[in-house]
């Protein structure tokens, strides 16, 4: 299942990147990079239900945010706080929407809630979700998803 579930993060996060920000994004080895725990991060959850359930998160530095929201928009940095928290729930939309199709043909129907994006002082990731690494920008954000322990058995 993890395995599954990192390949449709890895590909789903690789293709919105390149097609909706227009950067290329590096998939950090696992383990390898050390989250920046101090710093502010936007967070976009997502809860999941259907086949299976839990939720997917996608974490951003604050940094790393506005680069993605003025690249996206096309403008001179800084955004406007909105502006960054709305291109931070849109990509991390897409990237969720597509991990969901790719995990919907194994394990059918699934269904995202509405996202919930906001600063937070760490990510509050559960220790069980399968998180997976991505370099951009010379900065570090994850995605991860996490299932409910009753749907893993």
């Amino acid at each position: 299942m993890q395995e599954t579930v990192a390949a449709a993060i890895n590909r789903a996060t690789l293709e919105v990147f390149a097609l909706i920000v227009g950067v290329d994004v590096v998939a950090e080895p696992h383990g390898q990079s050390m989250w920046p725990a101090l710093e502010t991060n936007i967070i976009s959850s997502f809860r999941l239900s259907g086949s299976i359930a839990g939720m997917a998160q996608v974490c951003y530095t604050l940094p790393l945010a506005n680069r993605i929201t003025c690249q996206m928009l096309q403008i001179e940095p800084p955004a406007g706080e909105p502006d960054v928290l709305d291109a931070a729930g849109e990509v991390a939309n897409m990237i969720v929407g597509n991990v969901k199709n790719s995990l919907e043909s194994r394990w059918g129907p699934i269904r995202i809630g509405t996202p919930a994006v906001e600063f937070k002082d760490d990510s509050g990731e559960k220790p069980q979700a399968m998180r997976m690494n991505f370099r951009c920008c010379g900065d570090i954000f994850a995605v991860s998803v996490a299932f409910q322990e009753d749907i893993l058995c």
